[in-house]
């Protein structure tokens, strides 16, 4: 449970923000102090979760649950907020293991398909 308030708490709202914002352009519509707020929490987020990771190969225990699943889905995808993951090997490892899952859907969505994402509400 702690991880899925974690995710809920420093994940979606911090890297899942800055993703959505830059790839549909309306990161630099957002205030600076705004980004560099979201910025600044996303990084101790990663870092979190790279001090966490170091020694586990998974989240919870020593197997994949659903708090990787719900992690994953924004965090792993930070790069693509322009977040750079290069100081974060543990979390790096992490991805590939869970990408490695059976069953994990690699096909994703782009915000483009949605005609209103680009759009302020």
């Amino acid at each position: 449970m702690q991880w899925l308030f974690f995710e809920q708490s420093y994940v979606e709202p911090q890297i899942g923000s800055l993703r959505y914002w830059t790839l549909t352009g309306k990161l630099e519509k957002r205030s600076a102090d705004m980004v560099e707020g979201k910025r600044a929490y996303s990084l101790r987020a990663l870092a979190a979760l790279e001090r966490h990771l170091a020694p586990r190969a998974f989240l919870v225990g020593e197997r994949y649950t659903i708090a990787d699943m719900a992690v994953y889905a924004y965090a792993a995808h930070a790069e693509e907020a322009g977040l750079d993951l290069a100081r974060y090997p543990a979390f790096r490892a992490w991805i590939a293991r869970v990408e490695a899952q059976p069953g994990f859907l690699s096909e994703r969505f782009p915000y483009s398909i949605d005609l209103h994402a680009s759009r302020e509400l």
